[in-house]
């Protein structure tokens, strides 16, 4: 057998099989490394001589280093397995900011404003949060009286996670406590102010994008049956209802902490 530099990148290897009197020449590409080429040579001229020899099985001692060649059952390809890879991390620690809303349907008053959110994930799929907002007021007239309603929300979520790198989505149970406070004035209809601890309790899903390696975009939303609401009414008028559904949304930025 003989080898020598083929076609550019590659090695030529000619072979003369006196078994089967044939002539092979075989090309293969020339490894990167030096180290590689003998090797890569061994195989490749061990591959072609049991590929012929095959032919003349026959012919060939059983106990010959030839026949034991035929016999061996070829070698498995040498692969280069990819390294494992690195374990999912998530930010221990979160904090987001957005536009919040919250609003009541139904003939129920609507707000709107800054919401934050705190987070810490105990586990790797599980992420607790607590938040709340600054939300504008909201007003209603009957007539004769007007009023404004203005809320403090507070809410707390217990989320598992889903999929991975740039997309997520989270989804859990949640419950609102929300202070409300309505005002009343009227120059006809004798009013009093009223305030209110409303407790609700519900589900809550958000979507995230990643666009650094620590930052996310997110909508945010959730929907909570409201257990101790109110309908607040001036003279026979209803002004604001809270008494059953509450809605509540954001959509903003966050950045994990840690």
């Amino acid at each position: 057998m003989r080898a020598e530099h083929g076609a550019r990148g590659t090695i030529e290897i000619e072979l003369i099989d006196l078994a089967t009197d044939k002539a092979l020449v075989v090309s293969v590409p020339r490894p990167e490394r030096d180290a590689d080429l003998y090797r890569t040579l061994a195989l490749k001229i061990q591959a072609v001589l049991r590929a012929t020899l095959s032919e003349a099985r026959g012919d060939l001692d059983p106990g010959s280093s030839l026949g034991r060649l035929v016999a061996q059952a070829p070698p498995a390809p040498v692969t280069t397995a990819a390294p494992p890879p690195p374990p999912e991390h998530a930010p221990q620690l979160a904090l987001d900011v957005g536009y919040g809303m919250v609003a009541f349907p139904g003939g129920g008053p609507f707000f709107a404003g800054l919401a934050v959110r705190a987070a810490w994930r105990p586990r790797t799929r599980l992420e607790l949060a607590l938040g709340t907002a600054a939300l504008s007021s909201a007003t209603a007239s009957n007539g004769t009286v007007a009023a404004t309603a203005s809320i403090i929300p507070v809410h707390a979520s217990a989320r598992r996670s889903f999929g991975a790198g740039r997309w997520q989505l989270f989804g859990g149970p949640c419950l609102d406590a929300t202070y409300i406070r309505v005002s009343a004035a009227s120059a006809t209809t004798p009013v009093r102010s009223a305030r209110n601890v409303m407790v609700g309790l519900g589900a809550e899903a958000e979507g995230r994008v990643a666009f650094l390696a620590s930052a996310w975009l997110f909508v945010r939303a959730a929907a909570l049956g409201v257990l101790n609401g109110e309908r607040y009414d001036a003279g026979g008028a209803p002004l604001f209802d809270t008494s059953r559904l509450q809605l509540s949304g954001s959509v903003g930025v966050g950045v994990g902490l840690q």
